[in-house]
């Protein structure tokens, strides 16, 4: 009979020290999510206040006024108007590169966009224009290829 005590025992100890092995990785593992949750915000709440200043820059560089930010800031979304506000002047290449620029679009898709655009070696206020409009609207940039390459071509090259 002292063996099966001795087992019973020998029971007893394994349970307890499985017991100790998962409460100790139980709260590793809180606290190891814990400070990953801590740090996952704090990088978060970097990551708005960065958004958030380069919002005011742009704002301000496109001369919005002060109460006209801190409604826009207040309101918590950006506005849904023209940000890329261009000068009559200014060719429509110029005019899509800023477009795409202002609106995230990578050096490869501002030139296949440009190659796409072209007609004749110009690119006419139109295409700017549906540029323009599908780059606001966040569209691929192979969309607004697929797009610019099914236009009608012009008649006349003169009339671009």
């Amino acid at each position: 009979m002292p063996l099966i005590l001795a087992d019973e025992e020998w029971a007893v100890a394994v349970v307890a020290i499985v017991a100790a092995v998962w409460t100790a990785i139980y709260f590793i593992v809180k606290t190891a999510s814990s400070n990953h949750r801590r740090t996952r915000l704090a990088t978060l709440q970097a990551d708005a206040a960065e958004n958030e200043a380069r919002l005011k820059a742009l704002m301000i560089q496109r001369g919005m006024s002060a109460a006209e930010i801190e409604q826009v800031l207040a309101s918590g979304a950006v506005p849904k108007t023209n940000f890329v506000e261009v000068d009559e002047h200014q060719d429509a290449e110029a005019r899509i590169v800023r477009v795409l620029s202002d609106n995230g679009y990578n050096g490869d898709a501002v030139q296949s966009i440009l190659k796409a655009a072209r007609v004749n070696g110009r690119i006419d206020p139109a295409a700017a224009q549906l540029v323009t409009t599908l780059a606001e609207n966040w569209a691929k940039a192979g969309d607004i290829e697929r797009v610019l390459r099914s236009r009608p071509v012009p008649a006349d090259p003169d009339l671009v």
